[in-house]
Formats: structure tokens, sequence, C-alpha cells
């Protein structure tokens, strides 16, 4: 290893090269303070939302077969307001571009579309929406993967018109970041 070439290993050990798989997403102040107030408040409604339901099932209104699928509504629900304050406040994209949002509303978009597809494609499936005076699980859990599909619909959108915006602050130039 020549001298040079060491210089170039040292450089990138200290400097850290940017790795677009493992790099942290870089907010600044503001949008660090935000986005950890509108987490803790996203928290709050559905803890509050979780023990309301939990209270109301046990009470004897019990409007849904089991009890874990309200609770994976309500966190679908919980996301999808925290995306929309989130967004109003300006917080969603850090400094450095959309490519985590982008990612994380792929895997939203994926995983509901797999779902579906393995869902409806299983004969052995019984499909109700109500069974025995109740909301079916499976119907409810058809409502977090609808839910968890407009959010990456609505979080790809957004990336889109962000780097829209982007570029043409930037006099045209593609400022993207590509993973």
């Amino acid at each position: 290893m020549s001298l040079k070439s060491f210089d170039k290993f040292c450089e990138k050990v200290i400097m850290g090269e940017p790795d677009p798989i493992n790099r942290k997403e870089i907010f600044d102040e503001r949008q660090n303070q935000v986005r950890q107030k509108l987490i803790i408040e996203a928290l709050t409604v559905f803890g509050a939302a979780v023990s309301l339901n939990t209270l109301i099932m046990e009470c004897g209104a019990k409007w849904c077969e089991g009890y874990f699928a309200p609770i994976v509504l309500l966190a679908a629900l919980c996301y999808m307001y925290w995306l929309i304050r989130v967004v109003k406040k300006g917080a969603l994209f850090g400094v450095e571009g959309t490519v985590k949002a982008e990612r994380t509303a792929s895997i939203l978009i994926g995983m509901s579309v797999m779902y579906v597809f393995i869902i409806f494609l299983n004969d052995d499936r019984d499909i109700y929406i109500v069974r025995n005076g109740m909301l079916s699980e499976f119907f409810i859990f058809i409502m977090f993967f609808v839910i968890a599909l407009v959010s990456g619909i609505v979080t790809l959108a957004l990336a889109h018109k962000e780097k829209k915006r982007a570029s043409a602050e930037n006099g045209g130039k593609d400022t993207s970041e590509e993973g």
C-alpha cells in the first residue's frame, strides 16, 4: 500500500465515507424538536386510544373478534395522525433529502400489497366483515393495510414534491440522493 493510498484510507476512516444505506437522516434543531413533540403526542394518543378500547371491550361492548387487531388498527391511525401533523409542521424530510422517507413509504406499500395477495390467494381463508355481531379480524387487518398503503402513497407524493421544490431552488440541478 502506497503512502498516498494509506492517506486516503485514513481520511475515509476519520472523516467517514458517506454510506447511502446506513446514513442517519439529518434534521435541523427546529425539526428535531417538532418531531420529538409530535412523536410524544402521537404515542400519547395511541396509549389513550388503546386503553379506552380495552376498557370498552372488557366492559361488554366487544366490537371486534380479538384484542390484537384493534391495537394494530389504532397504531396505523396514530401513524397517519403523526404523518399529517409532521407534514403540517414541515418536519417530515431532513436536510439531507427524502431517501429515508421514500424507503419507509416503499416498505409500507410493499407490505400492504403483499398482504392482500397472500390473503386473497389463500383458499382456506374465510372472508368475513362481520362475524357473530362483531367486526372480523380479517376486516380490521384489511383496514390496517389500506391505511398503511395510503400513508405510503402520500409520503411518496410528498417526497416527489419536495424533490421538485429542492431542484427548483438549486436552479434545476438534481440534488436527490440515490440509495
